[in-house]
């Protein structure tokens, strides 16, 4: 411990918001100047549904009209942060530039979703990440999704009882969702997901899950890996969690 902090001092970790040096963050490579300054919680209101943020003040809980115009299969989604600002470019890195150092960062922002008191129980969750084609995860040599649930979990509060599983598999290559419009959004991924071998080992009988993404935009990832759990496991919960809610 004393080694560690004395290669601390030597050898501080640089922000990367600012490039500075910096001695004191709560989240890794980010100081807590630039945590406050560049970066935007996802607050209330916001739709207890979609977990899509609104200005103004309204008051209880309420459900935006996107989603009564959707087949949402998911009970219920929430991001940790808004999707503007250096974060996104943070997102790009490490998902294109293969800045893998990133995941700690966005797992321990992640966190802040257990301020929500529907996370607030004493089940048991499976999070179970959003699968990549094996094609892409050639490409990507990662899957973002998986390298953030590890680190939400190791960073998540004690008592919490949470067991990863890649319950879900990408059977189909499809188009990136990023370069689509929404309703091209809602066909790409028809039919891309199923589960896993490892699913009829580790989540028959599991009640409650979380699927963990980077962003959630229209939610159709989201919603189609939902279905799949729906269909197949019959739970009684499935929630979404993303670092960014576009």
């Amino acid at each position: 411990m004393i080694l560690k902090s004395l290669i601390q001092i030597a050898y501080p970790p640089i922000c990367e918001g600012c490039g500075e040096a910096y001695f004191k963050g709560e989240i890794p490579s980010l100081c807590n100047i630039c945590l406050e300054k560049k970066l935007f919680p996802l607050k209330s209101p916001f739709c207890e549904r979609c977990g899509q943020a609104y200005d103004g003040n309204i008051s209880g809980e309420f459900r935006c009209s996107n989603c009564f115009t959707l087949n949402l299969n998911f009970d219920f989604a929430m991001g940790a942060y808004h999707a503007e600002g250096d974060i996104l470019h943070w997102i790009h890195r490490f998902k294109y530039a293969n800045e893998i150092h990133f995941c700690r960062m966005f797992g321990k922002l992640m966190t802040r979703v257990w301020d929500d008191p529907r996370l607030d129980s004493e089940d048991d969750w499976l999070v179970i990440p959003v699968p990549l084609h094996k094609k892409r995860l050639r490409e990507r040599g990662f899957n973002q999704s998986l390298e953030i649930a590890r680190e939400w979990i190791r960073y998540s509060p004690p008592g919490k009882n949470l067991k990863l599983v890649q319950a879900l598999q990408r059977k189909r290559y499809t188009t990136r969702q990023a370069t689509l419009d929404r309703r091209e959004r809602l066909t790409n991924l028809s039919g891309a997901f199923a589960l896993s071998f490892r699913a009829e080992k580790h989540c028959r009988g599991a009640r409650n899950f979380i699927l963990v993404d980077d962003v959630l935009t229209t939610g159709t990832t989201a919603s189609e890996c939902s279905a799949i759990l729906r269909e197949k496991l019959a739970p009684n919960k499935v929630v979404i969690i993303t670092v960014l809610r576009g």
